[in-house]
This record gives C-alpha cells, sequence and structure tokens, in this order.
C-alpha cells in the first residue's frame, strides 16, 4: 500500500457525479425527537423533492492545501426545484479563493449537482437509523433565515469524536435552510445557508438536470445485478459502525465501463463502495480530485489478467474525506466517506 499526500477535496467522479433522482422514504413522526417535528419527519424526507422553490445560498467548504494548510473556500449558488423531482444548481461566483481559478471551479461544481442534490447537503434518509446514530442536543429553537420562519436543532454523531450537525428546518416545507457541520472542536468542516428564497417562482428558463451515468437501479438479493452489470456483484463483508446498505445501482464511467455502486448510510451520511471485475491489460480508474487542488490527478494501477498480477491500493485524504482506491485479487475498487481509513481498507480486503 502506498499512500499520497492530502489532497484538496476528493471527488466521487465517473461514477456519482451524474446520479439520478434519490426517492426519500416517507417515515412517520416517532417519540423521542424535538417537539417541533413530530408527525412532521416525513415531510421533512421528502421536502427537496416535493418542495417548488428556487433560492441563492451560501456554501461553505473547509479545503486542505497540499502545503498542510486549511483555508475556507466560499462561493454562491442558485438551487431551483420543481416540486416533482427535477432539480438544478447553478454556481454564481465565489467570494473566497478558490482553485485553481474561478471560471473552472464554477464550472466543475456545476458538471456535480446530481451528486451535490442528492448527497452532499444533509439530509435524513433514514429515520430509525438516524436516531440509532445521533442524538439531537435539547429540543431546539426558533430562528429567522433568509426572511423565513425556522427550527433549529442541533445533532450529534454518537461516536468518538463524532461530528456536530446543527440543522435549520423551514417550518412550513421542511427544507433545510441553513446547516453548519463541526468536527469535535467545533471547526467549521462544511455549510450551507440560504440568502434568499422564493417558494413560487418562475422555472421556464431553468435547464434541470439531466443523469448522465446511466444509473440503473436494483435489488442486490433480487438477482437481477448479474444480468444489468456482466459480472457478479460483491459487496464487503466488513462495514463501519453505525452504517447499512441504502441502496445498490450499475454505474457507467466515461469509458463506458459498467460498475456495481453500493450505497451505505448512518442514516444522514453516506459511504459509498464501487466495485468492478479487472479485465486482461491496464486500466486507468478515473478518480479525480477537484478545483480546491492545485491540479487534476488521477491514480492508476497496473496488473495482468495472470497470477503475477499485483495488488495496490492507494489512499487519499481530503480533510474529513478519505477514499482507497486500488485492485485487490483481480477486482478493481473505490471506497470513499467520512471514515477512517482504516475502515476503508477493511472494506476492501474483506470484499471476495
Amino acid at each position: 500500500m502506498r499512500a499520497l499526500r492530502p489532497l484538496a477535496m476528493l471527488l466521487l467522479g465517473f461514477a456519482l457525479s451524474a446520479c439520478g433522482v434519490e426517492q426519500p422514504i416517507g417515515l412517520p413522526g416517532t417519540p423521542g425527537v424535538p417537539a417541533a417535528f413530530q408527525g412532521e419527519w416525513d415531510q421533512i424526507q421528502l421536502a427537496p423533492w416535493n418542495t417548488r422553490f428556487q433560492g441563492d445560498r451560501r456554501v461553505s467548504i473547509a479545503v486542505d492545501l497540499d502545503n498542510g494548510e486549511q483555508v475556507q473556500t466560499q462561493y454562491m449558488e442558485r438551487v431551483s426545484s420543481d416540486g416533482t423531482g427535477r432539480f438544478n444548481i447553478l454556481p454564481l461566483y465565489a467570494e473566497s479563493q478558490v482553485f485553481p481559478d474561478e471560471p473552472t471551479f464554477l464550472t466543475l461544481q456545476g458538471r456535480r449537482e446530481g451528486f451535490f442534490y442528492r448527497y452532499r447537503d444533509f439530509r435524513i434518509r433514514d429515520l430509525s437509523l438516524f436516531r440509532e446514530n445521533y442524538r439531537h442536543l435539547g429540543a431546539g429553537s426558533r430562528v429567522e433565515v433568509a426572511g423565513r420562519t425556522a427550527w433549529e436543532v442541533t445533532f450529534l454523531r454518537n461516536t468518538p469524536r463524532g461530528r456536530t450537525y446543527v440543522v435549520a428546518f423551514d417550518l412550513v416545507t421542511g427544507l433545510v435552510l441553513r446547516c453548519k457541520e463541526l468536527d469535535a472542536r467545533g471547526n467549521l468542516l462544511s455549510g450551507l445557508e440560504y440568502t434568499s428564497i422564493d417558494f413560487d417562482p418562475e422555472l421556464s428558463g431553468v435547464a434541470f438536470f439531466v443523469p448522465g451515468n446511466d444509473e440503473q437501479r436494483f435489488e442486490f438479493d433480487g438477482g437481477e445485478g448479474e444480468e444489468v452489470l456482466g459480472f457478479t456483484p460483491r459487496l464487503p463483508e466488513s462495514i463501519p459502525a453505525g452504517f447499512v446498505l441504502h441502496e445498490t445501482a450499475s454505474v457507467t464511467d466515461g469509458m463506458g465501463l459498467r460498475w456495481f455502486k453500493a450505497g451505505y448510510t448512518d442514516g444522514a451520511e453516506m459511504l459509498f463502495f464501487l466495485y468492478r471485475e479487472r479485465t486482461e491489460g491496464r486500466y486507468e480508474l478515473p478518480l479525480t480530485v477537484s478545483p480546491q487542488s492545485s491540479s487534476t490527478q488521477a491514480a492508476s494501477t497496473e496488473s495482468s489478467a495472470g497470477p503475477e498480477r499485483r495488488d495496490e491500493v492507494v489512499l487519499f485524504r481530503a480533510g474529513t474525506v478519505h477514499a482507497a482506491q486500488g485492485t485487490v485479487r483481480g477486482h478493481d475498487m473505490i471506497v470513499i466517506g467520512e471514515v477512517p481509513e482504516h475502515d476503508l481498507l477493511q472494506m476492501i480486503h474483506t470484499t471476495k
């Protein structure tokens, strides 16, 4: 195994940058959650998909530079949703230094709207699992965000040095109007806040997102995966504590090769596992980094189909995001999430 120096921000890239629409499962109100949301948690889960709105918001990201320094990057984006599952994210302008330059940064951020809308923003993806892994600190309080009345709640992940989320939900729609993700020391890791929002917008000129990675969802235990993929999908035997399988799908990369994608969740955060059987010859895994880094890079491995095949795993780190990419026992795999590197390596080495 070899490790690379920290990178600014790791992108899921080819497999996740053009994701389709995720339809959350509505869940009823549950005793023990903040009183303001009794009976409303299903709407909170569904709000990004069934709420018609358009708003401008500020996005904050803690970025690791190659010299080890961490800086806060901020930029503005406009988010549109037609309330039927269609959406658009349009980057507007940078409010701080971005890398390598503002036009490139905004262009690349725009290409990731599918991933950002589905996975970057705070979501309660599974209420029962969320309640097992997170606890709320107090019942919350009423706040004003972008001229709207919201209820702000603080959630803490029930793990050593777990992250804290401070989330303000719109009282009428359940939409997240503001969110801060903090590390165990209280340092800001990421955040978003709407500066303006319209719940009766004119959307005739909006170019809604169209998936571009040919994602096909299927049930892992349903027997259809091999037919869709052309090979037998495999799952790791070791999964970080608190995470469960949330979705499985087939996705196509930029070279036209199909991958098996498994998404795990702890109720809010996501962890991704991508897998494909290696064919003969050299293949470069097109895993890229975002433009916060001084240059776009790709990691590759070399092996052959014979007994002399060489296993290799490359580790990446970008702030709190870790990734492991490699070839083990003839299988190409990528794992990425906000979990320790040890957990990612365990996932790769227990996939058989």
